[in-house]
């Protein structure tokens, strides 16, 4: 502590033995300062002196009526049982797994197959891919004229 804050205590020590003191004299105890009800020297107005005559006349008004207590709501424990949404891929797929053993069960063995139509003529032929008829345009030499007309159409410039 530095010499101020001692100053400081020894002020604020003194100040409380100078109430004390103080206080004995006038013939109070420091913890009865205050003291309990409306003070004695406090002068009536005229708001108080008809607040007592209208008391004085309706005594039942003055008195709050007692509340009926309010009834408690009753709480129920519901149990609810959820509903599971069916989901249409899971009823799609329900019952797949028995639906393929029994079609296994019921297909022909392989010793039963017969295997005389294998063979370069059983097989179907494979149809020819449609061909773009601009890439034809393109790529044939004899029509050049219209293959850079279809090129400046493609790559157009714009201004």
């Amino acid at each position: 502590m530095d010499f101020g804050n001692i100053i400081y205590l020894i002020a604020v020590i003194g100040y409380f033995i100078y109430q004390i003191s103080k206080n004995r004299k006038s013939g109070q105890s420091p913890e009865g300062t205050e003291q309990e009800g409306e003070t004695p020297s406090r002068p009536t107005t005229f708001e108080d002196l008809m607040r007592e005559i209208r008391e004085a006349q309706n005594p039942e008004a003055a008195r709050p009526k007692p509340q009926a207590p309010k009834p408690e709501p009753v709480y129920q424990d519901r149990r609810y049982q959820r509903e599971e949404k069916a989901d249409d891929e899971i009823s799609y797929y329900d019952g797949a797994y028995e639906k393929a053993k029994s079609a296994a069960q019921k297909a022909v063995p392989i010793s039963q197959i017969d295997f005389s139509d294998v063979g370069p003529d059983s097989i179907e032929p494979v149809k020819k891919k449609k061909v773009n008829r601009y890439a034809e345009l393109m790529k044939d030499p004899q029509s050049v004229k219209d293959a850079v007309v279809l090129s400046e159409i493609i790559n157009r410039k714009h201004f």
